[in-house]
């Protein structure tokens, strides 16, 4: 039986050649659109879920009234994590990040008086306990003894073989911005790109004058205070106890005014009300916007889903006669439904085919637009395998289905002599609908990116009150 429906519908594949190559790139097109946004929107939702205990982790915030406008701050005074560490015994991890270190020299000395300079980014302050409550891939070195003294240093496996190439970089030494020699104690694998940590450089914090900062009335954004805390302690529990201890470092008046708390470790990409992150120029995206691109990922999986159909049932009247006199030769409706279905699926398989080649080539542009990479694994990757095979289930649904009831639902007379649009007014008013629902869905997609588009262009034109020609920025 399977064999001859098979046959059936190859071969009414060929006959229809034009539908068919229709029906292929429509469906291609959709399925190609909506995996990339499937990838992008994995890759945003991916920020950072790698360390171990990630639930456990947070970020210390500020929020401060200043003078009747509120301020939403992520830095914090340089004495803060020690305070915390002797106030908070029943918080066993507490580390500070200071990335306010601009783009700093690193130069290394070859012994025969040649050295090699270049100016780095990704460099950071850290303390001991950072390796404890983030996860790395350690490849030389204990995590323990990493940064316990001044002027050591931990690099990535990539800095690593810049500097020192084929040599065990272990015990050697970078020099700081031509002054301060730090003693390379650890080597790590590169950070994975989907996180809001991507150093290079880890610098001991204790090698920093800030480290013996007692100031509590200044901060930046860029030094940071993060936290692991047991599961059985309610964040909540930490952010009560907050202000009698900003009221035991700082003046009643200023501990008035301020506000401590906790924030997920997960909601630091997502963050637009604090907002500071190291990547937060180019990396941060809001959890609106990833809503948004999914649901113009579905629009365009829907549109081409109804474009199948309204093509699909453009062939009704012609494959009219043939369901009547497979019916009067006792044909089953549910034979009949298997046969459309497999058409579905077969031309299903071969958008998916096309879609992959179609993938591979926008991924090449798409990754300069976008400012990171994307990976495609079709076979490798679990959760990218479970959402084709998700896709192509709701498209051979929402495709096959209607079609396949219409046509199957046919009497064999009023087929027979192709009456059969008449009999079945409800099947065409849906159609209506759905060509109706499917140049709402293009519109407002049309209207959307011209908008967007126009509002680009007011950006790169718009005038900025100065000639911009001749001037230029230069870094200190």
């Amino acid at each position: 039986m399977f064999k001859n429906i098979l046959k059936i519908t190859l071969r009414n594949l060929i006959r229809n050649s034009s539908y068919t190559a229709i029906n292929v790139l429509g469906l291609a097109l959709g399925i190609t659109c909506t995996l990339i946004i499937f990838l992008i929107v994995t890759f945003q939702l991916s920020f950072d879920n790698y360390h171990q205990e990630g639930e456990n982790i947070y970020r210390v915030v500020t929020k401060e009234d200043a003078f009747g406008d509120i301020w939403y701050g992520t830095g914090v005074p340089y004495p803060l994590p020690e305070a915390m560490r002797n106030d908070f015994p029943n918080i066993p991890l507490i580390t500070i990040i200071d990335f306010n270190f601009g783009n700093p020299v690193i130069s290394i000395d070859d012994g025969n008086g040649n050295v090699r300079r270049f100016e780095e980014e990704n460099a950071v302050h850290v303390d001991e306990e950072y390796f404890q409550i983030f996860s790395y891939n350690i490849i030389s070195g204990n995590p323990d003894t990493w940064l316990k003294d001044p002027y050591n240093i931990v690099i990535t496996k990539s800095i690593a073989e810049k500097y020192f190439k084929e040599e065990d970089p272990m015990g050697q030494f970078l020099i700081l911005d031509e002054d301060q020699e730090l003693k390379v104690t650890g080597v790590i694998q590169d950070p994975p790109i989907n996180t809001e940590f991507p150093f290079n450089f880890f610098i001991s914090f204790k090698s920093s004058d800030n480290s013996r900062s007692d100031n509590w009335s200044s901060t930046s954004s860029p030094v940071q205070c993060y936290v692991k805390i047991p599961s059985e302690i309610a964040p909540e529990e930490i952010n009560d106890a907050f202000p009698a201890f900003l009221r035991k470092y700082i003046d009643d008046e200023s501990a008035d005014r301020k506000e401590l708390s906790l924030q997920y470790l997960a909601d630091v990409h997502y963050d637009n009300e604090y907002g500071y992150t190291y990547t937060s120029y180019s990396g941060q995206v809001s959890k609106e916007s990833i809503l948004a691109l999914s649901l113009i990922g579905v629009f365009l999986l829907v549109t081409a889903c109804i474009n199948f159909i309204n093509l699909n049932t453009v062939l009704v009247l012609k494959r009219s006669k043939e369901v009547g006199i497979r019916k009067v030769l006792g044909g089953q409706r549910s034979t009949i439904i298997n046969q459309f279905l497999l058409e579905t699926t077969i031309i299903c398989l071969l958008a998916l085919i096309v879609s992959f080649g179609m993938i591979e080539l926008a991924l090449i542009k798409i990754d300069s637009l976008i400012g990171y990479p994307l990976e495609f694994n079709p076979l490798s990757d679990i959760i990218v395998v479970g959402f084709i095979g998700l896709v192509l289930i709701l498209i051979i649904v929402l495709s096959g289905i209607y079609p396949a009831m219409v046509l199957s639902g046919f009497k064999p007379v009023d087929s027979l002599k192709s009456k059969a649009f008449n009999t079945n007014k409800s099947g065409i008013s849906l159609r209506r609908i759905l060509v109706a629902l499917q140049f709402v869905i293009s519109q407002i997609l049309i209207v959307s990116t011209l908008v967007v588009t126009k509002q680009m262009e007011l950006f790169r034109n718009v005038p900025l009150g100065f000639d911009k020609n001749a001037i230029i920025v230069v870094s200190l």
